[in-house]
């Protein structure tokens, strides 16, 4: 019982410490000597890395925010570590990624994390999410809350897409980390 909890926080700091390295603020720095925290948006995910940086740093804040959380994957699974485990180091990396020790508890929105672990427990789940964000914001027209919206579908939908109970498990814990970081902009008012 106590090397399964050991397992656990292992992953889960695996994870977290991955995930919270902040490719946006690394490659806007090394780009243009931006941070992109004070500029935009203030997230250091890849979108206002774009708006600071360009879209060199925007391309390898991608790349890194995608991979950093199958790092922490394939670093677990590598430990002999089960799919629990390799859930926990999933979401562990999106908070990471949320909520970086390296820079102040900021950082990005955690979609590129998100995007590159949905690849990695159902690949046909990402396709299937993005659409539903598109169909979301057509209704809602309001990116933060179609964000809190579409954040309550990966674990339905991976269900009915097929995916495993450690997918489906990701899904709903995954989800829950994107809403809750997409929640403060809830009331964000847009320039019509």
């Amino acid at each position: 019982m106590i090397r399964l909890y050991m397992a656990y926080i292992i992953s889960a700091l695996i994870g977290y410490l991955l995930g919270a390295i902040p490719f946006g603020v690394i490659a806007a720095r090394l780009r243009s000597g931006r941070d992109p925290r004070v500029s935009g948006s203030g997230h250091t995910g890849g979108v206002n890395t774009l708006r600071s940086a360009g879209r060199v740093a925007f391309l390898i804040t991608g790349i890194g925010d995608v991979t950093k959380g199958l790092a922490a994957v394939w670093i677990v699974r590598a430990l002999g570590f089960d799919d629990a485990a390799a859930v926990v180091a999933s979401v562990a990396a999106i908070a990471g990624h949320c909520w970086s020790i390296h820079i102040g508890f900021k950082g990005g929105m955690g979609i590129g994390t998100f995007a590159g672990l949905a690849l990695y427990w159902l690949p046909i789940g990402l396709p299937a999410l993005i659409a539903v964000w598109f169909g979301l914001y057509a209704v809602i027209k309001h990116a933060p809350r179609t964000g809190v919206a579409t954040a309550l579908t990966p674990a339905p939908l991976f269900a009915l897409l097929g995916g495993t109970p450690a997918a489906i498990a990701f899904g709903a814990a995954g989800g829950l980390v994107i809403g809750i970081r997409h929640l403060r902009g809830w009331n964000r008012v847009y320039p019509a």
